[in-house]
């Protein structure tokens, strides 16, 4: 199989020739171990005497589903750092928090921006856990129309609604004795968050069409980009359901926080480029400036966009500042633009003197709610909008922007 690195997607990894799946052993035929569902997909019941795990239609014959390589990462016995890539003090924490979480059977929730690698880390936490020859099954809470959840996440029996001409496997059970990863998490709808907190307090699983519960064995790792809590506050998120999910938390840092990761991450991205004429781009220093300087709204996801433009543009060679370019520079700038707007002002303002009061207090919400005078949960909400521990990073963006006010 060809070089593959999960870098387009999640983030984080280097290229590998390795597998582009895992195959179970002792059972004759080869099954897939890694099931991705973005949209509905329709499995195929397994014959319960044939499998160490579930077995499920393969990444290829999905509706909807990407192409392997984009979805899969080698296993083999690679090193975590190989996987999850960068020498910051979060890419290290973000490591041993796998290494520490995997062991454990708790529900894991991940948390992060859009192209961060919340996938990755997922897949990470099932590779270095007992259930990694078993299956992994992910899909994408937010993107199943709510009238097929049931259906997909549940099963069905054949007859039990008009086009259901055969049984079908849900994805809750072909995770069974693996790991069932519910990305996007907050987008479910809140009549499908009901049955899923059914299927964690008991253990059993009822297709539709079906009156005879089946029992499941499987480890929950959800992630999100959206802040549960205040879903749980404006009633979009069930209180229930987010304290099953939220006990072990891993945040997955933005790439603007991370520093030298990444240039680390770049150049695992233009090794694992298709093209292998490509491959032999270098960053220079300049160019290391130019890509550290800029915000990544788009994180990973985005500096692999931008890697791979600037690579084409060097002809494989040596990368310039002038061969990148950032897609969304504009339209970033035009959001982070004060002007006259006293809205954005006084927000502006606001992520200022909080950021500043906690900066002074080393972190404190207690004091920095006195100093500022607003109620200690205020503090706290803000603290976790401003980027938690890692406000300091912010601080300087938040001050260049009060500059470009002051000076308008």
């Amino acid at each position: 199989m060809g070089e593959h690195v999960d870098t387009n997607d999640s983030g984080f990894g280097r290229a590998s020739n390795e597998y582009d799946s895992f195959s179970s052993e002792g059972s004759g035929a080869s099954e897939e171990l890694y099931v991705k569902a973005d949209i509905p997909w329709r499995g195929t019941d397994p014959q319960p005497s044939a499998r160490p795990a579930a077995k499920v239609t393969p990444l290829s014959t999905r509706r909807g589903a990407r192409q392997a390589e984009d979805d899969l990462h080698a296993d083999g016995d690679r090193p975590i750092e190989d996987i999850i890539i960068g020498s910051s003090p979060q890419a290290r924490a973000l490591r041993e928090e796998v290494l520490s979480y995997a062991q454990n059977a708790a529900p894991v929730l991940i948390v992060g921006e859009t192209g961060v690698g919340k996938e990755l880390v997922a897949k990470e936490l099932h590779r270095w856990s007992d259930r990694r020859d078993a299956p992994f099954v992910a899909v994408n809470a937010g993107a199943i129309p709510e009238s097929l959840a049931p259906s997909e996440l549940f099963g069905h029996r054949k007859g039990a609604f008009t086009g259901a001409y055969a049984d079908q496997i849900g994805a809750i059970a072909a995770a069974d004795r693996g790991v069932l990863f519910l990305d996007e998490i907050g987008d479910m709808p809140l009549d499908i968050q009901a049955q899923v907190l059914r299927v964690l307090d008991d253990g059993l699983v009822t297709k539709v069409g079906s009156r005879t519960p089946t029992a499941v064995d499987f480890r929950l790792v959800t992630a999100t980009n959206v802040d549960l809590r205040r879903g749980v506050e404006e009633g979009r998120f069930r209180r229930d359901l987010f304290h099953r999910i939220e006990v072990l938390v891993i945040r997955v840092a933005p790439l603007r926080e991370r520093g030298d990761d990444v240039i680390e991450i770049g150049e695992a991205i233009i090794k694992s480029l298709p093209e292998k004429t490509l491959r032999t781009a270098i960053i220079t220093p300049k160019a290391a400036d130019r890509l550290k300087a800029y915000r990544f709204p788009g994180n990973v996801r985005e500096l692999r966009n931008v890697l791979t433009r600037a690579a084409v543009r060097a002809f494989g060679g040596k990368i310039l500042p002038e061969h990148i370019s950032f897609s969304e520079a504009q339209s970033g700038a035009a959001e982070n633009e004060v002007g006259y707007d006293l809205t954005k002002a006084q927000d502006l303002m606001t992520r200022f003197l909080v950021m500043k009061a906690l900066l002074k207090t080393d972190g404190n919400v207690t004091r920095a709610a006195k100093l500022t005078g607003r109620g200690r949960s205020t503090i706290q909400e803000l603290k976790k909008q401003l980027g938690g521990e890692h406000i300091a990073s912010e601080f300087e963006t938040v001050c260049a922007q009060m500059r470009a006010l002051m000076s308008e």
